[in-house]
């Protein structure tokens, strides 16, 4: 055969395939063909012909071949033999060069020998076992294979192992072995015939191949043949073939019957479950009802309070055999309240121990009840305790705990009662309880009898159990005491011998004494840790005699700790436990000290204070010694390093030490002992726990991540925390941060861009640590901030200007480049910003200034850094700062002084004229003649006697008023042009008002008058008509269109202020002409043209009527509107002002009241008229000008301001 690797080859595979294929394709053809035998093996030899090679491996050229071919197959012991022939030979290629290799491994030369030019033979004699190793052969010049052979050493055929032959619930027979193989592949057979003489010489062979292939074989009814259930005995026959050999193995007799393992029993249930009873039923599986041998019940329970795979045997010997109802009363069960498991098996009644059939299982929980025992309890199972009030006492009360499984319910407990001396019962006000047992606190000095109960949800146990507790202090007649130093010695090999002293004997009276004592109680108890503390595991107690003074108990578990306690009794009473005090090892001193305590904790030091007894057994003390070490605190007495030592010197009387050292926040496990000249002891073990400190440092601060605004740090917790880590503290260059224990990671934010930072950490518990490492970073760059200042300066002469800045408060970095953005009245000069780098300033030429109007430019600027990413960040632009356009003409300052001259030449040229033209306006007006129009004369005018006046018939009518009150007297006119001159101040020239009354003069301000009036006329109208200081220079005045009393913010428009008449309102059309110095009131009949030179002098008043608001006691307004009063005349006075083209306003209005002269509704200014009309005509609509005043307020607001306009 091939070795491995060759075997596995593509081509090797492909070879065998071809082979195999070519095989089975003639075999089926030769079947087909129904041919004999011998004709058919002539026909597969000649299929296979093709396949046939005379070299060594199919389609491989090779320099020669083996003999034999192929695989060899020997048994252990014989000799292999193998030649090697060349197919061709010459000089270099013959059989002198061949050599053998087993594997790779040269086979000596010895085992070689060459028979011609061409062959060589290889012998090895006596073969050892071996499994498919391959020889070589191979030529030695060109170190090639010429061939190959696996050589596999083996045994003939061995007896198989292990046959076994089971039937299952006898319907099917099953029979396996473990064969043996030795190297060479073994196929085995098994048949069996029956007993009997008849029956021998059938062999019931497997029905199928799957005892050669799978080393097993089964019968049951359907195979062929068929299992044959009828007969208690086989003969087993077994056979093997190999390449080495067929073997046929002794026959076996089996027992069929033994080895019939039945199903498991059918349809299992319990029925009649009590306490401790229960009765089960089941079914024997189908065919085995009638199986001839019968078979064994076996029935077995457990339950939770026996060992893990544990099982309790029911005795079955007198079950009934009911094979369709079979029915068990189990009336043994120990426990109520208890789960408990039970299985039925069967078996055939021939089997070994072995041969049960799975079981059949049921559960089932019986039913609860009442305890029914009580606690076991000694006469000396209780102990006194002194409380801090002498007067009372605690007493414990031990007892032996209860096993769980008698609990029987629910809710079990132990219940107390206290009977007094009396036979009183005593409540229990305070006691601590547990399984073991109770302390009850509070009672008296006096005798108790306590009942210990058993109870559950169900009741109570019917017997309790009794302590008797005698009086405390005093013997009441009689009481007992208890031994002295009471002491263990331990050894080694778990015996522990307790010694006491008898108790003292002090004198008594003679109605009391001590009671003798019958025996002593020894009670111990497991638990946790030895001595000053309550046992928690079961009581434990034995009684040894009285005269006894020693006694060696056996613990059960060495490795264990056991307390141990005594009680002297009498015959009805008790001492009470009294325990060891301390404890003493075989040849040396083992423990010693008592009441081990913490007196004083720090952070690395532990004070601890002790008293030692039985100093009298443990001899001179040395000092003391502490072990201790540091511990995991959820895993008690497991040391986290070795533990050390710290020695305090002292003696008998010291009691208090200290062990230093120590790492804060840390729980130790610590243990003192005493060195005495006996050895030393071991003390108890203790716990403690240092106090916090300051932490270690915290490790590895790192900046993990940075921007230009922000830096994240994290760091390792401290090695040693030595506490709760409350709060690590950040510090970095521009403050301190708190950051929760918990986090071990933060970020700083809102930093400066481009800011070296200096960043450290400390843990904090009740203190800080120090420093941890410093780490020295720098935010990224940033955004620069903006720029507080732009300077401009224009270059003399030159189109230039330079632009200046400070650099940014805040740089962020290292400031790449600057940007200047030039803007001309908000277009951009360029496309792009100018970019300045290295300097902050820049010089910008603008153009030269083209237009009416000149140009402003606006100049910003913003720095600009390059970040590490090579993105450019952008400061915010400065505040805008403003140059005008450059002009060739002149420079800048040379053309704001000649504007500045320009101007200031013009304003006085301006100032000069208009100030001519008013001073030659007041001149004229000086001596401006009154004149009364045509209708005011009283010649021209005529009334009825009966007539009343139009505007109020209780007003004076004209025949009232003399002629002569009527007249005006006309002043000369200094040679003034009536008609005005052409500067436009016919009306008031530059006075704020122009007052016409009667009796008084028409003044200016350059002090001029008019024409007095008849004096003694008692009845005047003055009309008062104030006028803008700024607009009396020009031809007209404004006033309202129409006059209400509620009108008093309306526009005021005078118009038509021709020559020397100013129209007030809205005139009415007319043809009649007045040439007197008239003031026309009222409806104008016949309005004067504006055109006419005759008509210089007059003042057209429209509406007199809207002038009056509300009438008085004589029927006349008292409150005219805003800026228009008309005024009662009255003789005019020597300190009076006159009103006429006065810059000052007129005098506060009476109560006016209107004459019949001025119905007609014109006034006369200046020259004076024509006589006053009559008495009784007034329909003219004339008023002397002495009798009417008319004035016009200055504006009160800024939106009153009357309207201006040039007539």
């Amino acid at each position: 055969m091939l070795p491995p690797s060759k075997r596995g080859s593509p081509g090797f595979l492909s070879s065998l395939r071809l082979v195999s294929d070519e095989a089975t394709r003639g075999i089926r053809l030769l079947k087909s063909m129904a041919c004999s035998e011998t004709v058919c093996l002539v026909l597969l030899a000649v299929l296979l012909l093709p396949c046939v090679s005379s070299g060594c491996m199919f389609g491989i050229p090779t320099l020669g071949a083996t003999y034999p071919a192929g695989d060899i197959f020997l048994e252990k012991g014989q000799s292999l033999k193998i030649t090697c022939k060349l197919d061709e030979v010459d000089n270099v290629t013959n059989a002198n060069k061949i050599f053998f290799t087993d594997g790779n491994e040269r086979v000596p030369k010895r085992f070689v020998n060459v028979i011609d030019t061409s062959t060589a033979k290889l012998s090895i004699p006596n073969m050892t076992l071996t499994n498919h190793s391959v020889y070589y052969c191979r030529l030695q010049t060109m170190d090639k294979v010429v061939c190959l052979n696996q050589v596999v050493v083996g045994l003939k055929p061995q007896e198989p192992q292990n046959v076994t032959c089971i039937s299952k619930n006898w319907e099917t027979f099953t029979c396996k072995w473990d064969k043996v193989d030795h190297y060479t592949p073994t196929t085995y057979t098994i048949l069996y015939t029956l007993a009997g003489r008849g029956s021998r010489s059938q062999l019931l062979r497997c029905p199928t191949d799957s005892d050669k292939r799978n080393n097993t074989c089964t019968w049951d009814f359907s195979t062929s043949p068929i299992y044959r259930t009828a007969h208690e005995f086989y003969t087993i026959t077994l056979a093997g073939y190999n390449a080495l050999g067929n073997v046929t193995f002794p026959p076996i007799r089996y027992h069929h019957y033994a080895h019939v393992i039945p199903r498991p029993p059918e349809n299992l249930r319990a029925q009649n479950v009590t306490s401790h009873s229960v009765t089960l039923k089941w079914a024997v599986a189908y065919p085995m009802q009638i199986f001839p041998p019968g078979l064994i019940t076996r029935v077995e329970f457990r339950h939770k309070w026996i060992p893990e795979g544990q099982w309790i045997t029911v005795n079955t010997t007198n079950l009934p055999y009911n094979p369709v109802n079979m029915t068990l009363h189990i009336t043994n069960l120990p426990y109520a309240h208890t789960n408990y498991t039970i299985r039925v098996q069967h078996k055939s009644q021939k089997a070994q121990d072995k041969g049960y059939s799975e079981p059949a299982t049921v559960n089932i929980t019986t039913k609860s009840e009442k305890p029914t025992a009580s606690p076991k309890v000694d006469m000396g199972g209780f102990e006194n305790e002194k409380p801090n009030d002498a007067s009372l006492r605690n007493i414990y009360l031990y007892w032996e705990r209860i096993p769980e499984c008698l609990y029987n319910s629910d809710d079990f407990e132990y219940q107390i009662e206290i009977e007094e001396e009396s036979g009183a019962l005593l409540d229990i006000v305070k006691a601590d309880k547990t399984s073991s047992y109770i302390k009850i606190k509070g009672l008296l000095h006096d005798a108790y009898t306590f009942k210990i109960y058993a109870r559950n949800n169900l009741g109570v146990a019917d017997a309790p159990s009794v302590i008797k507790v005698p009086h405390y202090k005093s013997c009441k007649p009689f009481c007992i005491k208890g031994p002295l130093a009471f002491t263990k010695i331990e050894y080694d090999d778990g015996v522990t011998e307790l010694s006491w002293n008898e108790p003292d004997t002090p004198g008594l009276g003679e109605l009391s004494g001590l009671l003798p004592i019958v025996d002593y109680t020894i009670f111990w108890c497991e638990n946790s840790k030895d001595k000053a503390f309550q046992c928690t595991g079961s009581m434990n107690w034995i009684r040894v005699p009285a005269n006894a003074n020693w006694h060696n108990v056996t613990i059960p578990d060495k490795n264990r700790t056991y307390q141990f306690a005594i009680s002297a009794n009498s015959k009805n009473q008790s001492s009470g436990l009294s325990w060891t005090v301390c404890t003493v090892a075989h040849d040396k001193v083992i423990e010693g000290l008592t009441q081990v305590g913490l007196s004083k904790v720090g952070s690395t030091f532990l004070e601890i204070s002790w008293n030692l007894q039985c100093s009298h057994r443990i001899g001179q003390v040395l000092g003391y010694n502490f072990r201790y070490c540091p511990i995991i605190p959820a895993q008690l007495r497991n040391c986290k390093e070795p533990s050390k030592v710290q020695f305090v010197p002292g003696d008998a009387n010291t009691e208090l030490g200290n062990i230093t050292g120590l790492m804060p926040y840390t729980a130790y496990m610590y243990n003192l002992t005493v060195l005495s000249m006996g050895g030393e002891g071991v003390g108890e073990t203790e716990f403690a726990t240092t106090l916090e400190a300051a932490p270690e440092p915290p490790r590895d601060l790192k900046a993990t991540y940075v921007t230009n605004s922000t830096i994240h740090i994290s760091w390792f917790p401290p090695a040693r925390s030595n506490g709760n880590i409350k709060y690590y503290e950040v510090n970095y260059t521009l403050g301190t941060t708190k950051i929760d224990g918990i986090f071990t990671s933060t970020g700083l934010y809102d930093l400066p861009s481009f800011t070296n930072m200096s960043i450290y950490v400390r843990a904090c518990t009740i203190a800080c640590s120090n420093k941890s490492n410093v780490i020295m970073t720098r935010t990224l760059i940033g955004t620069p901030s903006k720029i507080d200042m732009v300077h401009l300066r224009r270059q003399l002469n030159e189109s230039n200007v330079k632009v200046s800045w400070n650099e940014p408060v805040n740089r962020a970095g290292y400031i790449d480049f600057y940007q200047l953005w030039v803007e001309e009245h908000g277009k951009n000069v360029s496309d792009t910003p100018y970019t300045v780098s290295n300097q902050t300033n820049q010089l910008v030429s603008i153009p030269d200034c083209s237009g009416d109007k000149p140009l402003v430019y606006t100049f910003r600027v913003r720095a600009v850094n390059k970040d590490e990413y090579n993105q450019s960040q952008y400061g915010p632009w400065s505040d805008p700062r403003e140059e005008n356009c450059y002009s060739s003409g002149f420079p800048s300052t040379e053309v704001i002084t000649v504007f500045t001259i320009f101007a200031a030449v013009i304003l006085i040229s301006v100032v000069w004229c208009y100030g001519k033209r008013f001073w030659i306006c007041l001149e004229k007006m000086r001596n401006v003649p009154v004149e009364l129009p045509p209708g005011l004369d009283p010649s021209s005018q005529t009334f009825a006697p009966t007539q009343k006046s139009p505007l109020d018939s209780s007003k004076p009518t004209p025949e009232d008023i003399d002629d002569s009150e009527m007249l005006l007297t006309k002043s000369e006119r200094h040679g003034r042009n009536p008609s005005g001159d052409s500067s436009g101040c016919s009306s008031a020239g530059n006075n704020d008002s122009i007052s016409l009354t009667s009796n008084r003069q028409i003044s200016t301000d350059s002090g001029t008058e008019a024409d007095q009036l008849t004096e003694g006329d008692s009845t005047q109208v003055q009309v008062h008509v104030e006028m803008d200081p700024v607009d009396a220079v020009r031809n007209w005045q404004v006033m309202p269109d129409k006059f209400t009393p509620d009108q008093s913010n309306q526009q005021i428009e005078m118009l038509s202020c021709m020559q020397t008449y100013c129209k007030i309102g809205e005139a009415n059309t007319g043809d009649m002409a007045t040439t007197g110095p008239y003031i026309m009131l009222g409806e104008q009949q016949q309005p004067p043209q504006e055109n006419n030179k005759g008509s210089n002098g007059y003042v057209t008043v429209e509406q007199v009527d809207l002038m009056l608001s509300r009438q008085d006691s004589n029927g006349y307004s008292a409150a005219p509107p805003n800026g228009f009063m008309l005024r009662k005349g009255s003789t005019s006075t020597a300190d009076e002002t006159p009103s006429s083209c006065s810059s000052s306003t007129s005098s506060a209005p009476a109560s006016p009241t209107m004459p019949q002269a001025a119905l007609n509704g014109y006034a006369k200014v200046g020259d004076p008229g024509p006589p006053a009309p009559p008495k009784s005509a007034n329909s003219s609509g004339y008023v002397a000008l002495g009798d009417v005043n008319l004035s016009f307020k200055p504006p009160q607001h800024e939106d009153e301001t009357p309207k201006i306009k040039q007539c």
